[in-house]
């Protein structure tokens, strides 16, 4: 035991001694100011390389990772990544004086972490980089890691981590908030910007592996096309690939990260075109079949039929009662021509001799009794076209069903 002890205690002093001499070598590259300031930490080498990530010296925190690459974990890089496009100081700071506690006595013009846990959690919560957001500052601190694949893991965290906590809300359909709609444009064009520096980091890593890259259309469609496109809990999601980045790099299961990229990515620019449209949307409109219904009937609602066709058709949904309402609408404004086109649409890519099938070609032959000149009631119409859908089960069905 006595042996044991010893060999411990001597493992201990070598690794003591270790990071004594890798905190004086990185004190030994800073300019003499910050090696003074951090001169407190020489025992604490990760902490001086987390204190030049804060203070935004990052050209030197890049050095510093480069020659000691195990100082700084992937989340301690995505947590500051994150903190760079944070769009709320307010948004993740925890209640009370968080922000007084964590930088009370500091002249400095930014905080800096001590290795006293307590203090140091709160100072990092409460810690919000002035310039964010900021796309250039994100990007810098992903680059803080050599490896493609870690940096495509990374920044997909980061843009997924930035949705859940402003883009995947229940957000009140029925009231249009201008401010709020904006500010959500923006808040998706910049994730938006992160998303796409993941796929192009994980073309590279699938390309330095000596595979063929299928395309992001490609892994989309085939998701559709075996249901799994339908279904996306972000936060569940989120934290399935944050406990695989733990996993080392040659034990990552791309496949499974590509896939999620690309349902994460499709949603996304999908809410990015709702918003442009003036139209609230979140990720929660885009986890489920029963949650894409609800969307679609909601759009098409306020009649951006075009928007609902584009939304059913990503989805691989049944476009064809989309269609048909809008015929009928111009028919109410005897929008003729329109009418009978939108109801030609309808037949087509409705399943044949179905009852939607059956409802538009009722549709489209009042407007072509129409077009003859003669009188035809159109709500009457609209009520024989849905009649065979309203007797066929009082059940409430969703709006492809």
């Amino acid at each position: 035991n006595e042996e044991r002890l010893s060999s411990a205690l001597a493992g201990e002093k070598i690794a003591y001694v270790s990071r004594i001499r890798i905190g004086i070598d990185i004190l030994n590259q800073l300019p003499k100011p910050l090696a003074s300031k951090y001169e407190e930490l020489v025992e604490k080498p990760e902490l001086i390389l987390e204190n030049l990530i804060i203070c935004l010296e990052i050209p030197l925190a890049k050095t510093v990772s480069r020659l000691y690459p195990d100082l700084v974990s992937n989340k301690t890089i995505t947590f500051y990544a994150y903190k760079a496009c944070c769009f709320d100081q307010r948004a993740d700071k925890p209640p009370g004086d968080a922000e007084e506690v964590g930088t009370r006595g500091k002249d400095d013009a930014f905080p800096m972490v001590r290795g006293i846990p307590p203090v140091d959690e709160s100072l990092r919560k409460a810690y919000h980089y002035k310039i964010a957001p900021s796309i250039p500052l994100c990007e810098s601190i992903l680059g803080l890691t050599a490896s493609p694949v870690t940096t495509a893991l990374n920044s997909a965290l980061v843009a997924m981590k930035l949705s859940i906590i402003f883009l995947n809300r229940n957000v009140e359909k029925q009231v249009t908030d201008m401010t709020s709609i904006l500010g959500d444009l923006e808040r998706t064009e910049t994730v938006l910007e992160i998303i796409e520096k993941a796929q192009d980091c994980f073309e590279a890593t699938v390309s330095a592996r000596g595979l063929e890259f299928q395309g992001w259309d490609s892994i989309w469609d085939a998701s559709v096309s075996d249901k799994s496109a339908h279904e996306f809990n972000l936060f569940e999601v989120y934290e399935t690939l944050l406990s695989m980045s733990e996993s080392k790099e040659e034990a990552l299961d791309l496949q499974v990260w590509l896939s999620h990229v690309a349902n994460f990515a499709v949603r996304l620019d999908l809410i990015h075109t709702l918003l442009s449209h003036e139209i609230p949307a979140s990720f929660r409109d885009f986890a489920s079949v029963p949650a894409i219904d609800q969307t679609i009937q909601f759009i098409s609602d306020e009649e951006n039929y075009n928007i609902a066709i584009f939304v059913a058709t990503k989805f691989a949904l049944d476009p064809s009662r989309i269609w048909e309402t809008w015929g009928i609408g111009l028919i109410n404004l005897s929008e003729y021509p329109e009418a009978r086109a939108k109801l030609e649409r309808a037949v087509k890519t409705s399943v044949p001799f179905s009852d939607a099938s059956r409802q538009a070609e009722i549709a489209l032959h009042a407007v072509g009794t129409l077009e003859k000149g003669k009188m035809v009631n159109v709500n009457k119409i609209y009520d024989s076209t849905h009649k065979i859908a309203q007797e066929k089960s009082s059940k409430p069905k969703g709006w492809f069903n």
